[in-house]
Formats: C-alpha cells, sequence, structure tokens
C-alpha cells in the first residue's frame, strides 16, 4: 500500500496489509450532513505473484451490524515485464499417472535453475492456456506447482504450441523454457513460426515429454478419466 487518503477520518496503516479507518458519523438528515465517505487506496505490487489481488472490507458501527465486501482485481503483467524463465505444463487427464512425477520434476528444476531473484511464471494448459504465477517468490512458485490439478482437456492434441507462444512473449531473451507434456500439438499448430520465435530470442527449452497422439484417434484424456473413475 503505497497511499491512503480520506477526509472524513483517519486511516491507521501500521499493521499492513490490514488498514484500519476511524471514520466521523455519518448523517443524512440535513443538506449539509455527511452521508458517505470515500476511503481511497493506492497499491503497488512489486511481485505480481499468483496475479489475482484481493480487497477485503468490513464496515463496523455500534448500532448496525457488520457489513463486508470482498473484490478480486485479476493483474495483467505490464508489456515491459520480462520473465527469466517460463514452466509450461500440461495439465490435462492423460497426465494423470504423470502427474506426481512431474511435480517432483518442476521441483528439483527449480532448485537446479533458479538463482537469485529470476522472475518465473508458471503456464497450466489443458485446451487452453492460463498463466497462473509470475513471481521471484520460489517458495510460492513450488507452492503453486504442488496444487496443479490434472482434469479435463479434450482429445488428445493439446494447446501445447498456443501456451508455448505466450511462454515465448514472456520470456526475455536468452531465457529459459521448461516444457511438460505427453501429448501433440494441434494439426494446424504453427510449429515452424515458434520454433523461429523460440531461435529469435535465443531461448533455451528443456522439455519432458512423456508421449504424443500416435496411438490412434481414442482420446488419452478420455482413458485416464475412465481409469481413475474405476
Amino acid at each position: 500500500m503505497q497511499n491512503i487518503t480520506t477526509t472524513q477520518g483517519v486511516c491507521d496503516t501500521s499493521a499492513l496489509p490490514k488498514i484500519t479507518c476511524d471514520l466521523g458519523d455519518l448523517d443524512n438528515s440535513t443538506a449539509e450532513s455527511v452521508s458517505h465517505v470515500t476511503v481511497t487506496m493506492d497499491v503497488q505490487l512489486n511481485d505480481p505473484g499468483l496475479l489475482l489481488l484481493t480487497n477485503e472490507a468490513s464496515i463496523t458501527s455500534s448500532d448496525y451490524d457488520t457489513h463486508r465486501a470482498k473484490a478480486r482485481t485479476k493483474v495483467v503483467l505490464p508489456n515491459d515485464v520480462a520473465m527469466d524463465m517460463a514452466i509450461v505444463v500440461d495439465t490435462t487427464n492423460s497426465m494423470t499417472e504423470e502427474r506426481n512425477g512431474t511435480v517432483v520434476a518442476i521441483g528439483k528444476f527449480i532448485d537446479t535453475n533458479v538463482t537469485g531473484k529470476m522472475q518465473v511464471a508458471l503456464i497450466e494448459f489443458k485446451d487452453e492456456t492460463n498463466l497462473t504465477v509470475a513471481t521471484n517468490d520460489m517458495t510460492l512458485l513450488k507452492q503453486e506447482v504442488t496444487k496443479l490439478v490434472v482434469e479435463g482437456g479434450g482429445m488428445c492434441p493439446e494447446a501445447s504450441v498456443e501456451s508455448l507462444d505466450v511462454a515465448v512473449e514472456l520470456v526475455k531473451e536468452g531465457g529459459h523454457i521448461l516444457f511438460v507434456t505427453d501429448a501433440s500439438p494441434y494439426d494446424d499448430a504453427d510449429m515452424e513460426g515458434l520454433t523461429q520465435r523460440i531461435k529469435d530470442k535465443n531461448i533455451k527449452v528443456t522439455a519432458i515429454l512423456t508421449g504424443d497422439c500416435s496411438e490412434g484417434e481414442t482420446s488419452w484424456n478420455d482413458v485416464a478419466a475412465e481409469q481413475a473413475a474405476n
């Protein structure tokens, strides 16, 4: 919190991130009365972390019940933010058997390749791509890796190339991408274009590939879901 202002009271910021504002009495009995109060807060995130900012407010009064409200705001990374590394993980049903081993492997990869205050993004994909974490806090990053949920997905081809495209956009020149999947990309994926973009930014790619879609048209995700149900 960088700044808190209100003309109708005093705000105490000594217990950040909790802020307590002692406001004056509200009254709407006359035209000159103060019937509402505005509290303005400026927030600066040094580390975007989980990419979701939650503000929760409660109002207490001696004459009324406590009122609470919560608002969540998605944090968007500025265009000039560049990650040192991106971890791109397939979390579809077909990864069920590999899930635990993948979590362990990613943890070891982080321990081996992340130094200092490197900025790392965690990207998971099913039929679409989700940027989950962007942080320099490796404890937070590892916690989020252990929370990855394997579920859903469509037919065996997945949005792997699309997810790598997101990673290439985020990672700085000379950065590193760890890519984990067991599925082939979509047939219309621009593999040549992706390869060229990776070369242009001199990005190192480490891949953990545990399969592809060569076993026919049966969806590996559906098979894994059936096995889990049985």
